[in-house]
């Protein structure tokens, strides 16, 4: 791919992104009587259900805050990113510090999954904010995510390694 066409397509994903995608979802997605985002919609934004994936709250807060840190400091992104960074830290965690699957659209847990796929989206989330904000408070967030990640693959690899030693196959 030539130079010119890669600038054509950065301008096409941009405009997609800028002028149709964002356009769509805000303000439309934005829960302000309950916090978080209503995700579930139809393509004409009819709201198809109130309850929230976790990782789509911290996905899109993480975009919210990319846009902001990386593309222009729009004040709407950043309100917008502080306003799904609230709903994460109030009702995304469990009390083991893991974060919860799925929530009703006021925050009560729904599941909890026995993996780590909300938690990698929180800590972009909260990585993204602390960058845009400055907050520690934040900053302590993805810190602490990270963290318990870094502790989980250890325990799978060991445990792992553990099983190979023993002559167990890996399947």
């Amino acid at each position: 791919m030539n130079a010119e066409r890669r600038k054509e397509l950065i301008a096409v994903y941009r405009d997609g992104l800028l002028e149709d995608t964002l356009p769509f979802w805000l303000p439309r997605c934005v829960d302000e009587e309950h916090g978080g985002f209503m995700i579930a919609r139809d393509r004409d934004g009819g709201l198809l259900d109130t309850d929230k994936g976790m990782w789509q709250q911290c996905r899109f807060t993480w975009l919210l805050a990319t846009l902001y840190n990386t593309v222009e400091p729009r004040e709407e992104w950043l309100v917008a990113a502080r306003h799904g960074i609230e709903f994460i830290e109030k009702h995304g965690f469990d009390g083991d510090g893991r974060m919860w699957f799925h929530v009703t659209r006021e925050g009560a847990p729904i599941r909890k999954r026995r993996y780590f796929f909300t938690e990698t989206f929180g800590a972009i989330a909260f990585a993204g904010c602390a960058k845009a904000t400055g907050r520690w408070r934040t900053r302590r967030g993805n810190f602490m995510l990270w963290r318990k990640m870094d502790l989980r693959i250890r325990r799978m690899q060991n445990s792992r390694t553990r099983g190979r030693a023993k002559g167990w196959a890996r399947r």
